[in-house]
């Protein structure tokens, strides 16, 4: 994966390590992820989200999305509902 995060991506998918900085998030983070993403797999996004440190976070798990059309495929009451309380939620 390494490899072809520098070739498709042009960086070092390890020297950046996520995983490892994302326990320093503060500000409210909302992560969406697709079942079927072939370039983040649901499994490491969902590491992500349990290793954040944010207080205020969500996950939106979209069944069957994919990396690039999650965001549009699925413009409709559930992501109205997820967006919403998310930001309810951030007591903004």
């Amino acid at each position: 994966m390494e490899f072809w995060c520098r070739v498709i991506a042009g960086y070092s998918f390890m020297k950046h390590a996520p995983i490892k900085r994302v326990k320093n998030i503060t500000i409210p983070t909302y992560i969406m992820n697709g079942t079927d993403d072939n370039f983040i797999p649901h499994h490491m996004s969902q590491a992500l989200f349990d290793n954040c440190g944010a207080k205020v976070k969500a996950h939106w798990t979209i069944e069957g999305g994919i990396h690039n059309d999650t965001n549009f495929r699925y413009r409709n009451a559930d992501f109205k509902t997820n967006i919403e309380k998310f930001f309810a939620d951030c007591d903004l």
